[in-house]
């Protein structure tokens, strides 16, 4: 009976914990990518409400960038306009390609990365925004390291309050004037959509429904961040994977991956390019380099929307072991000298998501008591770890959030399981139209 007590404490769970007893990552700035030229992507779909926020914490970087592109990935509302109205009111070098019909986030970063000659490329989601006005400056001086193809900060959730005194900022009064620029009732962009965008009028309902994920996240983003990818920049120098919402890329290594893949698989990079990205980097032998002391926040999906968000992203990790499937020998290769050490903490991580579902059924059919017995200790044992590894000031809003998105968590867990399952019936029918 002692299984069920161990369960949650699996192989990739213990060696993390490793990684606090390692010396911490200290990158190579030897080779100075200090004034290299930074050409920024934000591809957009339907994003006219979000994407001010996104540009206006890009104009307070300390590091300005060569330009700014925009893919409007075949909007139905005024993401252009919008994009074309902030350039004009604020002179920022903004560029907008426009298309159609949606072609997916992978297709965009691609044309961009064909379009510029910058040696560094930061991609950001237009429903994220750059907490600190050095982010940038601190990702280019990582990329000083030559091992580093992808570096990105900590990823946190976008709540109201930090809409709020973003908007009371300059970023009113630009959009007062873009306001002032159009026409009451324009096709794509009017004055209502203007008003819009100030969270004082966003309705009381729209952030409760938002709330259950903003407390999930809150507790997931600081178990993955603190306790998961920072053992693994100990332990390994990299992670598995960047935070895709507001990475920088070395251009080169970038291209390199695109072409590598481009004719088994073109645009389709799993429901997650970011995901794969990071799979293809490390295969490389490249590194996905967190840095911990600066942070973005990005905007969280309606609690209805949660399980599609998770689908795409459990599904891309599923996907790109696929394609990437030496990582899953690690275990056997580990003392060699080629072998590429990261890929124990995919082999581990994989071997515990198949295995927890199946112990649990064992569980379930010998002794249905204890299926949740071990649930609720993995839970404890979650919550345990993110309130030690939470930064100071955050520990008990931490350990809140933890506690009380068990109900949330367990849904996910559901939703592994099924992702599993349709991944790998993909994979015995051939299909691999994976897109995000």
């Amino acid at each position: 009976m002692a299984l069920p007590f161990l369960t949650p404490i699996g192989p990739s769970f213990l060696l993390h914990l490793l990684g606090n007893f390692k010396k911490k990552y200290k990158p190579d700035y030897s080779n100075g990518f200090g004034n290299s030229q930074v050409s920024v992507i934000i591809p957009a779909l339907n994003e006219e409400k979000n994407l001010p926020y996104a540009l206006y914490s890009l104009s307070k970087q300390t590091y300005q960038t060569k330009d700014i592109w925009i893919v409007d990935d075949g909007s139905k509302d005024g993401t252009a306009e919008m994009a074309l109205n902030y350039k004009k009111v604020t002179g920022l070098n903004i560029k907008v390609s426009q298309r159609e019909k949606p072609m997916g986030k992978t297709r965009a970063i691609k044309d961009i990365c064909k379009k510029t000659d910058s040696k560094l490329i930061f991609v950001l989601d237009a429903d994220t925004v750059l907490k600190d006005n050095d982010y940038l400056e601190n990702l280019v001086k990582i990329h000083s390291d030559e091992s580093v193809a992808s570096a990105y900060g900590i990823v946190k959730p976008l709540r109201k309050k930090n809409k709020k005194d973003l908007f009371k900022g300059d970023l009113e009064d630009i959009l007062y004037e873009i306001r002032g620029e159009i026409e009451w009732k324009g096709d794509r962009l009017n004055r209502f959509t203007i008003d819009a965008i100030n969270p004082g009028n966003n309705s009381k309902i729209d952030w409760m429904m938002r709330l259950p994920v903003i407390m999930h996240r809150q507790s997931l983003y600081n178990y993955t961040q603190n306790f998961l990818n920072k053992n693994q920049m100990n332990l390994f120098e990299t992670t598995m994977v960047p935070v895709g919402c507001g990475v920088m890329y070395k251009r080169n290594k970038l291209v390199n991956i695109f072409d590598t893949f481009e004719k088994k698989l073109g645009d389709n990079l799993t429901n997650s390019e970011d995901i794969f990205i990071g799979f293809a980097i490390c295969n490389n032998g490249y590194k996905n380099v967190q840095v911990d002391n600066i942070s973005m926040l990005t905007t969280e999906p309606k609690i209805t929307r949660l399980m599609k968000q998770q689908y795409l992203w459990i599904s891309s990790y599923f996907q790109s072991s696929y394609y990437f499937k030496d990582f899953l020998k690690t275990p056997f290769t580990f003392f060699k000298e080629d072998s590429k050490k990261i890929g124990l903490v995919n082999s581990l991580t994989i071997a515990e998501k198949v295995a927890f579902p199946g112990v649990l059924g064992v569980l379930g059919f010998i002794n249905p008591e204890m299926v949740p017995l071990t649930l609720g200790l993995e839970h404890v044992i979650y919550t345990a770890i993110n309130f030690f590894n939470a930064e100071k000031g955050e520990k008990l809003k931490t350990l809140y959030n933890s506690t009380l998105s068990l109900p949330v968590r367990l849904s996910v867990h559901a939703n592994e399981i099924f992702t599993m399952g349709k991944v790998g019936f993909d994979i015995l029918k051939g299909n691999r139209n994976w897109r995000k």
